[in-house]
């Protein structure tokens, strides 16, 4: 089951009555019993906890549905992000060092995940470094967080395209109202 953070909670009753008693009922009244060799897995970006700054509709699980599942976290897998960056090592080591510097400082920024880096790889392909940046990796992005996420990657060492590219964004972004 995908997203159940998402879900209905009409669904999810019916889905808890079917994992404590083994079957579902049909509107025909027909039981549709559950085999032994069964599992039921459940993926969402949430833990259950309800909605947060990058999953804003996600929903608050009850306690029962919870209490029906285990929990694991399952991060990226580097082979297949690499593989979505067009095998572009570097490209992939400015957006991990991306997201831990967004998670570092609460940037705002986007979710890098699959998609986003398989996106930000053919934006490079077709706009250039620049432009890709922009459209796809520093969306909604202050300038101000720009800059520090510039000046973050500095003080790690980064003196590389990437860097360079985001000093001149910051130097032709219009300046927040404030």
């Amino acid at each position: 089951m995908d997203e159940p953070d998402r879900s209905w909670p009409a669904v999810l009753i019916k889905l808890n009555s079917a994992l404590a008693n083994g079957y579902i009922s049909l509107p025909n009244n027909e039981k549709v019993f559950r085999a032994d060799s069964v599992t039921i897995v459940c993926c969402a970006n949430t833990a259950g906890s309800g909605a947060s700054d990058k999953y804003s509709t996600a929903q608050q699980l009850d306690a029962s549905t919870l209490d029906r599942f285990s929990f694991m976290h399952i991060g990226y897998d580097e082979k297949v992000e690499l593989a979505c960056a067009g095998n572009d090592k570097e490209l992939l080591d400015f957006l991990h060092e991306f997201r831990s510097i967004d998670h570092e400082l609460k940037l705002g920024a986007p979710l890098l995940s699959y998609r986003g880096i398989s996106k930000a790889a053919k934006f490079i392909e077709l706009f250039g470094l620049e432009k890709a940046l922009e459209l796809r990796i520093l969306k909604d992005m202050t300038r101000d967080n720009v800059r520090k996420l510039s000046n973050a990657l500095k003080s790690k060492g980064h003196d590389d395209q990437y860097v360079k590219a985001l000093d001149h964004i910051v130097r032709t972004m219009p300046m927040e109202d404030y």
